[in-house]
Order: C-alpha cells, then sequence, then structure tokens
C-alpha cells in the first residue's frame, strides 16, 4: 500500500466523517478503516486538527510557516553580529601594512590618519 499525504482540509473533512461514524455508534477502529487509514493516524490527526475549522488551520499553517522564516532571519542577524565583532576585534591594515583602525568591539576604536593608506600610481 503506497503512502498518501492528505492535505489539512481532507484531514478535516475525513475527521468529520469519522464524528459522524462514531456517532452512530461506530468504534474508533470501524471509522478509520471506513476512511482507509490507521488507528494511530486518526488519533494523530485529532491531536493535531480536531475541532479546527479548515480556514483556521489554513491560518495556522501560514503562522507556522511565517514563523520559520522570521526565526532564520534571526539567525542570519546574529550571525552578521558575530561576524562583525570578530573582524572589529583585530587591527585592519591598508596595502602598506599599516594599521588603518585598530581596536576592539568593547573598547574605543582609532581611526589612523589617511597617509598609511596605499596610493595608487
Amino acid at each position: 500500500m503506497s503512502r498518501k499525504r492528505h492535505s489539512t482540509d481532507q484531514i478535516i473533512g475525513k475527521l468529520r466523517q469519522a464524528d459522524v461514524g462514531l456517532g452512530q455508534g461506530k468504534s474508533v477502529e470501524e471509522a478509520c478503516r471506513a476512511l482507509k487509514i490507521t488507528v494511530q493516524t486518526g488519533y494523530r490527526w485529532r491531536q493535531k486538527c480536531g475541532g479546527m475549522q479548515p480556514a483556521m488551520a489554513r491560518h495556522l499553517k501560514a503562522l507556522r510557516k511565517e514563523n520559520s522564516r522570521l526565526k532564520k532571519v534571526v539567525v542570519d542577524r546574529v550571525l552578521n553580529v558575530e561576524i562583525l565583532r570578530e573582524g572589529t576585534s583585530g587591527k585592519l591594515v591598508g596595502l602598506n601594512g599599516k594599521p588603518i583602525v585598530s581596536g576592539s568591539a568593547d573598547n574605543t576604536v582609532k581611526i589612523w590618519d589617511s597617509s598609511s593608506l596605499a596610493t595608487s600610481k
């Protein structure tokens, strides 16, 4: 038997059909067998989507997707800050080997004059 992925709308529809079957006196096993799903899947779906309307489930899915995207943005920002901290902890030197900026992120940064920069002639 091949695996099939059901959409959230399909899951909610099948859960409603199972509720109708249970209301008619069927057991959980019989209701799940009529829907061609396992009992374990029925319980998992009930825990995940039980009592939801289709629009509410779509909204929840969109919120989870946005939350995932925002977490990735936060991770990128934190990495950028860490890279900048590491980059400013040492000395930056010009093409001629003389320091341009020295200092660290924790103390005052001193900027050297432009004569330390290499000039192209």
